[in-house]
């Protein structure tokens, strides 16, 4: 081969190879949009889950259930908000504002500061009081065993 042959045939190899990128790159734009349309069903369905059993919780009765047994070392503070920290949420400021429609329509609890779309200030409330906290420091216990959890307290009496 001579090499004004090898110089034609360079151009229809870089074509070439700029075809098998292109393609490639549109079989990965495909698999997002395909991926990303998955995820959006999943999302609805989830929105439709919390739907029924926010329509299941209302239903039952209204008596609280505690779902830990009461602590022999008394309890947090009341886990009712201040008014301090009500006026908080209400004077936000951009640093701490919700960024996306999804975070406005969330709230966040005030111990593990996890955000939860779509769920009510009552329903909030029983996840803020389904942690274990510690009664002098509020560290949260919740996967912690009792005897460690005890063992905690107790270093506060210290």
């Amino acid at each position: 081969m001579s090499q004004v042959d090898h110089y034609d045939d360079m151009p229809k190899m870089q074509l070439l190879e700029l075809r098998r990128i292109i393609e490639e790159k549109e079989n990965i734009a495909e698999m997002a949009k395909v991926e990303n349309e998955e995820l959006s069903r999943e999302n609805q369905d989830l929105r439709r889950d919390i739907e029924r059993l926010r329509k299941e919780f209302t239903d039952l009765p209204t008596a609280p259930v505690s779902l830990e047994p009461p602590s022999p070392y008394g309890s947090p503070a009341d886990p009712t908000p201040t008014e301090e920290q009500q006026l908080d949420v209400l004077s936000e400021t951009p640093e701490t504002a919700p960024n996306s429609k999804e975070e406005e329509l969330s709230l966040e609890c005030r111990h593990c500061h996890e955000w939860f779309p779509g769920i009510t200030q009552d329903e909030l409330g029983l996840h803020e009081d389904s942690h274990r906290l510690c009664p002098y420091c509020t560290l949260i216990c919740d996967g912690v065993e009792q005897t460690i959890f005890e063992d905690h307290v107790f270093s506060h009496e210290v």
